[in-house]
């Protein structure tokens, strides 16, 4: 009876025990973990729950964690402990996964891979299914003892034809990123022929797919489940090998192999109907190669009649071409072949040289050699409104192109010698005029005053500006102010006549005599006597002061009155 009753109590104490070890029942899925002996198969001791020990059971989340792949290596759980997302011990039932919101309303990016397109309106069941049904292996073995195929996420690759059937019966590598995307199927939307190894070009641009792409039975068609109800096609789409090599793969030869297998040697894709000038027909073996500007022509533009063998006139270029001088060259040495100016390269720039022009009836010098052509020769019209180049002129004078800035006050001059009298071409401000063959030759302080301070500028600013060159009078006081207020106009004239006593070298510089030109003559004590002793300075009218030179009194006594001497 002791015997039982103490086994009794071992038993009693070992279950309060256990009750104080294990905080709740597992969840169904670690159920067999059950037991004080399995404790350390989570747990370390004295330790909480150990996430080494969670991934050693978990080798497949283990990998992806390791690769940087899947939800556990997302920042959103990358460093949480596995426990607290994943509790234990709360029940048989409890679920350790929780899908806040219900698993449609995942964020499918947290895995690593975004759902997109058509892909975003999928469920969840349209791709994570039992995988049991597919019985792919390779995808299997990606997995671990601890995964339940019914419920698990894992073991999907990113592979299309994981989940959608080889539409074209492996013709093309497992790349249909380069063709389709997860927005639309077909017609592949990022599918460029020009990266393919026929680049469509002219009017192979237009010809329906299906053209060239037909349909035939599938070798590979098969019974056999890729996935759930997805089987092979039983036709696909022939897009590889296909014979394009040649023209004849497609297209009759209407020659019927006069001309050879080459069509391209005489047709582009642009246009098979009439025949074109293509990049390896040599034109060079013809009469006339084709040489700068001219290889870009098409033959139509030429070959009229639409038959290449038809002849085409080609011995001067206006055969072609027509004369746009209207004969202005016909007089020159040499003829008015095209060829003298220019090049099959293009029309312009004329090869016609500055050393050509300079041989020309108008050679260029001074400023003339920086005038670009078609200042000089510009578009003038016909008599039909045509327009074209002029270059055949009649008259090479300065005023054929240059506006008199004179208006003909210098015509004098222009009519002897042209502008070339005062003017050069280096420059139109340096003037090389003869003043002394007017009839105001410059002298004296003349020959160093500025031109514009006599010839001054009229109506400055308007059109009708002037520099006033002829007429100009010559009277002295028409320029000077004068400084005697009249004393000396003659009478009969309203000026003053200057020269009288004045010359040009100087003002102060007199040929005044006193004993010639005046009424009184200097002699005696009279000759040493300063001329401001008798004429002495007034002010006029106006209040301006001035020098009385005339009249003044003669008597002696209107010098000398009080002088002791004339009382005696």
């Amino acid at each position: 009876m002791l015997r039982h009753y103490v086994w009794l109590v071992v038993l009693i104490l070992a279950a309060q025990a256990f009750a104080q070890l294990s905080p709740g029942d597992l969840s169904k899925y670690h159920a067999k973990l059950e037991g004080l002996n399995n404790c350390t198969q989570c747990h370390e001791l004295r330790k909480d729950v150990s996430d080494q020990l969670c991934l050693s059971c978990h080798k497949a989340i283990d990998r992806r964690m390791q690769a940087g792949e899947g939800y556990h290596s997302s920042t959103e759980v990358k460093g949480v402990h596995c426990a607290k997302c994943h509790s234990e011990h709360v029940g048989r039932e409890f679920e350790l996964v929780h899908w806040k919101g219900g698993k449609e309303k995942y964020d499918h990016a947290k895995s690593g891979w975004a759902l997109t397109g058509a892909h975003a309106a999928k469920k969840c069941a349209d791709c994570h299914a039992n995988l049991n049904a597919y019985g792919k292996m390779e995808e299997l073995a990606t997995l671990d003892s601890t995964t339940n195929y019914a419920r698990t996420f894992l073991g999907l690759t990113r592979a299309c034809n994981s989940c959608h059937a080889d539409e074209h019966g492996e013709q093309m590598a497992n790349d249909c990123e380069s063709c389709h995307n997860t927005e639309k199927w077909r017609p592949a939307p990022t599918f460029s022929h020009t990266k393919s190894a026929f680049p469509l070009t002219g009017k192979h641009a237009n010809v329906e797919c299906a053209k060239c792409h037909k349909s035939e039975p599938n070798p590979l068609a098969t019974s056999t489940a890729l996935l759930i109800d997805k089987e092979r096609p039983t036709e696909v789409t022939r897009f590889k090998p296909l014979q394009f090599a040649s023209c004849n793969a497609c297209h009759k030869d209407v020659h019927e192999g006069r001309f050879g297998p080459n069509c391209s040697g005489c047709h582009t894709t642009e246009n098979f109907a009439v025949a074109q000038m293509a990049k390896d027909f040599d034109h060079g073996k013809t009469a006339f190669p084709l040489a700068g500007k001219h290889a870009a022509v098409t033959c139509a533009k030429c070959h009229t009649t639409g038959k290449m063998t038809d002849p085409v006139a080609h011995a001067a270029c206006m055969d072609c071409h027509q004369d746009t001088h209207r004969g202005q060259f016909a007089d020159r040495t040499g003829g008015a072949a095209c060829e003298n100016c220019h090049t099959v390269e293009g029309f312009l720039p004329a090869r016609y040289t500055l050393d050509a022009h300079q041989q020309s009836k108008y050679p260029l010098t001074g400023s003339h050699l920086a005038v670009p052509c078609f200042a000089c020769h510009a578009q003038v019209k016909d008599k039909s409104g045509a327009t074209f180049a002029k270059f055949d002129f009649e008259d090479h004078r300065c005023k054929s192109c240059h506006a008199d800035v004179h208006r003909g006050q210098l015509d004098k001059f222009i009519n002897e010698s042209g502008c070339e009298f005062c003017h050069n071409t280096e420059t139109w401000h340096k003037v090389t005029f003869d003043h002394a063959k007017t009839r105001f030759p410059l002298i004296g302080k003349h020959e160093s005053a500025e031109c514009m301070g006599c010839h001054i500028i009229e109506n400055p600013g308007t059109d009708l500006e002037l520099i006033r060159m002829s007429p100009l009078a010559q009277d002295c006081q028409l320029c000077h102010k004068d400084p005697h207020v009249g004393q000396f106009i003659a009478a009969g004239d309203s000026l003053t006549t200057c020269k009288k006593c004045h010359v040009p070298n100087g003002w102060k510089q007199l040929v005044f005599d006193h004993n010639r030109d005046a009424k009184w003559a200097l002699d005696g004590a009279h000759a040493n006597v300063a001329c401001n002793l008798c004429h002495r300075q007034e002010n006029g009218p106006d209040g301006a002061a001035f020098v009385r030179y005339r009249p003044l009194k003669s008597a002696c006594s209107d010098c000398h009155a009080g002088d002791s001497r004339m009382q005696k």
